[in-house]
């Protein structure tokens, strides 16, 4: 298992595909005599959502199909070259 999972390359996903992540696994509801462990498993499913999320997400945006990824941050740095 990898000791850095932030290295790992996340392939673009679209919005469906979060929304669809989000309805299957719904934050827990604490209710008295809840169960631990099932507490412990909800909040690891959102865990991974909120990362999917973050890393899928930065600068891109997917509508429809994943192959329609573009990237919307704009490049405003220079390209330099040093040496020579």
């Amino acid at each position: 298992m990898a000791a850095y999972i932030s290295a790992v390359s996340v392939p673009p996903v679209s919005q469906e595909f979060i929304k669809a992540l989000c309805n299957a696994f719904r934050p827990f509801e604490v209710k008295p005599g809840f169960d631990r462990d099932e507490l412990m498993q909800a909040a690891g499913e959102q865990k991974v959502i909120e990362w999917i999320k973050h890393h899928a997400a930065q600068g891109r945006t997917v509508t429809g199909e994943p192959s329609a990824l573009r990237d919307t941050q704009t490049n405003t740095g220079a390209i330099v070259k040093l040496g020579e």
